[in-house]
């Protein structure tokens, strides 16, 4: 058995049968909420078992990581705090039920959900302007497409580029969406830095597929 708190701190992660125990910060909790859908697949054995691994915290003597993995043909999630680049004592070990159980008290949903749509929807718009100037075709007006640069992988050559959201305009535009949902938003901010880090590829991918 898993189960978790929230605090005004943010949310404590415990498992009583093994002894083990995290607490993560706000922070923290909403970028493991943002790994939600990656985790879940994981889980439930929908991808290989390759080891895959984030940190939820800032880069630093101590670390908050999240690691998952298979043993004895099962998948495990471990979220730990690592000191020096050692793991310590302080962490849990989640099994699919586990997990399954977490997720709804650490908030996985909606304002992860919502930014992550808005991102793709801003770094989508924002690659097409930057297409329809650099293809000689687009600015010349050509009638016809097959000469057009912008069909022959100049949209992969932008993105490599990691042309950047606007960090403003995003917070701005995610307070409009959240108000007309009637959601109220945690850290707007946070939001962003996990859009362009955490879910940043997976994002690509679906604009590039």
């Amino acid at each position: 058995m898993a189960y978790a708190i929230s605090t005004c701190h943010g949310f404590t992660i415990n498992r009583p049968d093994r002894q083990q125990q995290i607490s993560l910060s706000k922070d923290e909790g909403l970028r493991l909420a943002a790994l939600e859908e990656t985790i879940s697949r994981y889980m439930r054995g929908d991808q290989t078992d390759e080891v895959q691994s984030w940190t939820l915290s800032e880069p630093g003597r101590t670390e908050t990581r999240v690691t998952l993995s298979w043993f004895k043909e099962s998948p495990f999630c471990n979220i730990r705090v690592f000191v020096e680049d050692k793991a310590s004592k302080q962490g849990v070990t989640l099994n699919e039920s586990h997990w399954s159980s977490l997720r709804t008290i650490l908030g996985c949903g909606d304002e992860i959900k919502l930014g992550r749509e808005l991102y793709a929807e801003m770094l989508n718009d924002l690659i097409r302007d930057l297409r329809s100037t650099r293809c000689e075709g687009c600015v010349r007006d050509w009638p016809s497409q097959k000469d057009h640069e912008c069909l022959q992988g100049l949209t992969l050559r932008i993105i490599a580029e990691k042309p950047s959201v606007d960090p403003f305009e995003f917070q701005f535009k995610l307070a409009e969406k959240a108000r007309d949902k009637r959601l109220r938003l945690s850290n707007p901010s946070e939001i962003y830095e996990v859009c362009a880090t955490l879910l940043r590829s997976s994002i690509e991918q679906e604009l590039t597929s």
